[in-house]
């Protein structure tokens, strides 16, 4: 049995039918158009499979078996992986989201890697993703979450005692990592609410942005695209990159900014980061913050034609103020009206002065 979907062929020597479920014998899984090895899946069982009328099919769930190395050279193990809810369309057409495919959710963890026989570099408790419908059927809601995530960098030995690393980064730390958001289908309009990154020590980042035109028009284009661009390159014995990214940006070419967002939270990096430069260049803290304003100030104004004259004030008050005090810096971008991809690619190759003021940009510290 052999299956091909966008970026990767599924092959089983075998298929065995017990009741409800399949199990495939021997699975593997090639990936077009890279230069990676075949995955070797072992055998695989699909529960509750069901063919639906339009002759795609939905799987109740699939348990993936736990990995587990551990040698000499390498120590990796993933444990409870399991996929839920998925249906395979059978042919993209009719613009329904019964043309994608894709599962409603997924569990893995938890997991550990390293070097052999030595603590773990790094670990995961839980990595999750769930899919719903929105009212009518007028979307999705999806979101993740990485929960109890770490790092080792003294299991490394040696090899971590860098004094860059000692005194500006942190040899161990723990965090999680999530988004959250929605996709409505009538104007495309995908939205990432909440994404974030947190670690101990370190601060946090969050992003979020709002686009519109990312309907299923567009995304089985985008995709018919794509496999034509593999296809093509596979007969004439070339790489499909080439290919695929110009397929790729005429798909962004019909989508439009409506919002979008960038935060740092501090955690104590900024000031260890200070401290250590300062010490390089036999400075104190202060007297390198002091200088890394009076360079700020200095070149403020060769931006001032490009950003704007208060645009250029208020990034320089930002930085000012989160040099002084570092909590927080905010870039957001907040157009009047969508913008649409392609306005930007031009303003930014021919009239970059256009550039902030179309996308509404500002910058804020410790608000």
């Amino acid at each position: 049995m052999q299956t091909e979907r966008s970026g990767f062929v599924l092959t089983a020597y075998r298929v065995e039918e017990a009741g409800r479920n399949l199990v495939l014998h021997g699975l593997k899984i090639t990936f077009t158009g890279q230069d990676l090895p075949p995955l070797d899946a072992g055998d695989l069982t699909l529960e509750g499979v069901e063919q639906r009328a339009d002759g795609g099919y939905t799987i109740e769930r699939i348990a993936i078996p736990d990995i587990a190395v551990d040698d000499d050279a390498s120590h990796f193990f993933l444990r409870k992986t399991v996929v839920a809810g998925c249906q395979i369309a059978a042919k993209p057409e009719d613009r329904t989201l019964g043309d994608l495919t894709y599962c409603r959710s997924f569990t893995m963890g938890p997991a550990e890697i390293g070097a052999g026989h030595a603590p773990p570099l790094a670990s995961l408790k839980q990595l999750s993703y769930t899919i719903s419908d929105l009212p009518d059927d007028s979307g999705l809601a999806f979101a993740f979450l990485a929960d109890g995530l770490t790092y080792n960098f003294e299991a490394l030995g040696a090899s971590a005692q860098n004094e860059a690393w000692q005194k500006v980064g942190l040899p161990t730390s723990q965090g999680r990592a999530g988004l959250k958001g929605r996709w409505t289908l009538a104007d495309g309009r995908l939205a990432l609410e909440e994404g974030q990154l947190a670690l101990a020590g370190f601060g946090r980042v969050a992003v979020g942005f709002d686009i519109s035109g990312y309907t299923l028009d567009a995304l089985c284009g985008m995709k018919r695209s794509v496999d034509h661009a593999v296809t093509s390159a596979r007969e004439a014995a070339q790489k499909p990159s080439t290919a695929a990214q110009v397929a790729l940006l005429q798909a962004i070419g019909r989508l439009a900014l409506n919002r979008a967002s960038f935060r740092f939270e501090d955690g104590g990096l900024t000031k260890r980061l200070f401290a250590f430069l300062a010490e390089t260049q036999k400075l104190s803290p202060a007297q390198l913050i002091a200088a890394l304003k009076i360079a700020a100030a200095g070149e403020a104004p060769k931006y001032a034609p490009i950003l704007g004259k208060p645009l250029a004030n208020a990034i320089l008050k930002a930085v000012d103020a989160y040099l002084s005090d570092p909590r927080s810096l905010t870039l957001t971008l907040a157009p009047a009206s969508p913008v649409p991809a392609g306005a930007v690619l031009v303003a930014a190759q021919s009239q970059p002065e256009k550039l902030a003021p179309m996308l509404g940009l500002s910058v804020q510290a410790n608000d």
